[in-house]
């Protein structure tokens, strides 16, 4: 099983201004280098959403107009203590930004799945009546925990399986998240992996899809 790590991780819906979101102020404000620091700082282009976005020790920061997406590039905790800590600086930089949800996302991949595991996501509508099924998508909105809503997709196409995890809480202004944030990525991600086991007995060593080439 594949975990992909090429999509955000953190996603920040609001009126974000990406003007200010320059490779030096990130780097000063949400990582804490000095001002004229030297910065090894990495711009990976995603061709297909004409976005692109910079890398700072393995966590990736892109601010577009409507929201602020965070990326990480491993699961080791010192990444994920970064992700989360940039989180926790934009909220002080731009306290009165106006913003509407948080969530935080984990996308797996199960290459060839067992015929079982596709059964239990196939349609009991039997659409391969009309003809030639080429994907299959679920979603179900779960509540999991006071106001955190997953949103939880499962797609089959082309012999792979893949579950998409969208913890969803709304947000009415970013610094309700300040001091709470720590240790959520981690929490979440526990959850979403413990319910693939629940759910399709799936407990494989997990590989990581990356976008830098480290």
């Amino acid at each position: 099983m594949n975990i992909d790590l090429r999509d955000p991780t953190v996603v920040i819906a609001g009126a974000f201004n990406p003007a200010i979101f320059g490779v030096g102020w990130i780097a000063s404000e949400l990582f804490g280098f000095d001002d004229g620091a030297s910065v090894n700082a990495t711009m990976v282009a995603d061709i297909m959403q004409q976005t692109q976005r910079a890398y700072i020790e393995k966590v990736g920061v892109m601010a577009e107009p409507f929201r602020l997406s965070i990326f990480i590039d491993d699961l080791e905790a010192d990444t994920i203590a970064k992700a989360e800590n940039a989180v926790l600086k934009t909220a002080a930089a731009l306290p009165h930004t106006p913003v509407a949800a948080i969530g935080i996302n984990f996308k797996f991949a199960v290459p060839q799945p067992e015929a079982a595991i596709v059964d239990l996501i196939k349609a009991g509508d039997k659409p391969e009546q009309l003809g030639p099924v080429r994907q299959t998508e679920m979603t179900s909105q779960i509540s999991v925990y006071e106001n955190i809503k997953l949103n939880l997709s499962r797609t089959i196409a082309d012999d792979m399986l893949v579950l998409k995890f969208n913890y969803h809480a709304d947000l009415n202004a970013l610094s309700a998240i300040s001091g709470t944030f720590s240790g959520q990525i981690n929490k979440w991600y526990d959850h979403a992996v413990n319910s693939i086991k629940a759910l399709y007995g799936l407990d494989d060593e997990l590989e990581t899809i990356k976008a830098l080439n480290t």
